[in-house]
């Protein structure tokens, strides 16, 4: 059967209605709906095959826009991830989300094609000059595209400072995004150990204020010293040096965990070989004026990139502080720990 103009504006029509009566089932948790909308029993793979085939011979707008517009296949995978009853609909629901999101890049990529790099929900002048800032810095290339080196938290700290002053809800939150870059930046992890990266960023967009996006809701802890700022500095330096601290730390994250910069907050990775070392540091040096000692630590602190557990910490207190004769370590931070204090 030949393919014509107005049998493709039908089959994309068509797509997009079955399309949404399926997220509709999923969302309002009707299995009876879901059911029914399955039943049409549309063959997703031909109708792809179908558009594409004629829009391939006719590029025009008014037939690919549309495909840039189908339902976003984001709530079928995550009901096809969770916990549900109808698994015998499985096979039918994954092969829809894959020619959704099948149609959406091809849309996308002939839009690209005819206006240049961006797809249109970019396409306005306050957008532009938001992504030109990160264009500019060296993480986007010309196009818009990811550059050479820039790491997938990078693209969500971007995305995020973009959306907050765009003024965009949580529809819009990630979804653009992933079209234009192409990559499932928004499943990582922001490492707030990466104080310096995300700095650079937040100093880009800075009506974003990006710190108070990124951190955790609750109140992080600062530890309180009687060091001077000299002291807290001589003592990090060395701390750095000589391997317990990461070597691409700032002296001025170290100062915001003692309240003595106000340098973003972020916490402090530990890099030493085992938590003893981070435990016998803040006991000896900071227990006196934190009665709270291990929920700031906790706060302050990572381990090798990974949380401390508050438990842990506090039984390894108290066996670090019993049995100090047993670590090789107390004679090199106490050495640390007078040098600092012995900064003018």
């Amino acid at each position: 059967m030949e393919i014509t103009r107005q049998k493709t504006v039908l089959n994309t029509a068509l797509l997009r209605k079955h399309s949404w009566n399926v997220c509709h089932a999923i969302m309002v948790g009707s299995s009876d709906l879901l059911d029914l909308a399955v039943a049409d029993s549309l063959d997703y793979d031909l109708l792809a095959a179908e558009i594409m085939s004629y829009v391939d011979t006719d590029k025009d707008r008014l037939l690919f826009e549309p495909l840039m517009q189908l339902t976003d296949s984001k709530t079928i995978r995550e009901y096809l991830d969770s916990d549900h009853e109808h698994r015998f609909h499985d096979g039918a629901l994954m092969s829809l989300a894959e020619t959704l999101d099948k149609l959406r890049e091809y849309g996308n990529n002939l839009y690209r094609g005819l206006s240049g790099q961006l797809t249109p929900f970019f396409c306005n002048e306050k957008a532009e000059a938001l992504l030109q800032r990160a264009v500019d810095a060296g993480l986007l290339t010309e196009d818009f595209m990811p550059a050479k080196g820039t790491e997938r938290f990078q693209l969500k700290l971007i995305a995020t400072a973009f959306n907050a002053i765009m003024g965009y809800g949580v529809r819009d939150k990630w979804c653009h995004f992933q079209e234009l870059w192409r990559s499932d930046f928004h499943r990582c992890i922001i490492p707030l150990t990466k104080g310096k990266a995300i700095y650079e960023i937040a100093l880009l967009y800075p009506e974003a204020n990006l710190w108070t996006l990124i951190m955790p809701k609750t109140r992080q802890s600062k530890l309180k010293t009687d060091l001077s700022e000299k002291q807290a500095t001589k003592l990090f330096l060395q701390l750095r040096r000589l391997g317990f601290i990461e070597k691409h730390t700032r002296v001025e994250n170290f100062l915001s965990i003692l309240d003595l910069s106000d340098y973003p907050y972020s916490p402090i990775n530990w890099t030493s070989d085992g938590k003893n070392s981070l435990v016998y540091l803040v006991m000896t040096l900071f227990r006196p004026l934190n009665p709270n000692i291990h929920k700031k630590v906790c706060d302050c602190f990572t381990y090798n990139g990974h949380p401390l557990n508050y438990g842990t910490l506090k039984a390894q207190g108290s066996y670090v502080m019993r049995h100090k004769e047993k670590f090789d370590f107390v004679v090199v931070l106490d050495e640390i720990i007078a040098l600092a204090k012995n900064e003018q």
